[in-house]
């Protein structure tokens, strides 16, 4: 049975979580289905091979867990869940996880790791813990695409891609709308039947986009 977390006598121990995130969710930014996805980078040392791996894959859960679902609730409150939830219950809740760039020695693991989870299961673990969360705004009867930014530059990167669409002349008819930000990643959507458009003014604004199941990705 999964622990209810009490914040007041969290915060009554004094400890204080400074979290490296900006969230913002602007008005009328709600069109796309819930994105429950996030690709982390994880490093982990461990006394073998085997513990430093799984080590790396509860890490990897852990910080999916609070980049995905701080979209949807306030940070600190998934931040303190996240250390509360056994890794058992986060395990319970995952769709899917895709490993990339992996590379292990006799005592080190790191790779990038791709994280869904599920929505339904999610949804019963929030209302579990009496968390109020705005997955259902994001439904729409014609949802806009979702797209994953990885804004390794920061501001300036993502204000140099932003003059490079208005001088192209497309940032208007993307209409890209920003829904929230997680340290270097930006989580947005554009008008569904813009993808291809947008595909092609990113690269040639320099950046690399694919597809991730439906979920466009760019990163430069």
């Amino acid at each position: 049975m999964i622990k209810k977390i009490n914040l007041k006598k969290v915060i009554a121990t004094g400890i204080i979580y400074l979290l490296p995130v900006t969230f913002y969710l602007l008005p009328g930014a709600a069109h796309a289905a819930p994105n429950l996805t996030a690709t982390v980078h994880v490093e982990q040392t461990g006394a073998n091979a085997a513990a430093a791996r799984n080590a790396a894959h509860t890490e990897a859960r852990r910080n999916a867990f609070v980049r995905v679902f701080a979209r949807y609730a306030h940070p600190e409150t998934i931040y303190l869940l996240s250390h509360e939830l056994r890794d058992a219950d986060i395990v319970n809740i995952v769709q899917s996880m895709s490993i990339a760039d992996e590379r292990q020695s006799a005592t080190i693991y790191t790779a990038n790791i791709t994280i869904t989870f599920y929505r339904g299961a999610a949804e019963q673990l929030f209302m579990n813990q009496q968390i109020n969360h705005t997955m259902a705004r994001h439904d729409a009867v014609r949802a806009r695409t979702t797209v994953v930014f990885e804004v390794n530059g920061g501001l300036r990167a993502w204000a140099e891609l932003m003059r490079s669409l208005n001088e192209a002349g497309t940032a208007s008819d993307l209409d890209i709308r920003i829904n929230s930000i997680w340290g270097t990643q930006m989580t947005g959507d554009i008008r569904p039947n813009r993808r291809n458009q947008f595909i092609m003014a990113m690269r040639e604004a320099g950046w690399t986009v694919w597809d991730d199941r439906g979920t466009l990705r760019a990163r430069r």
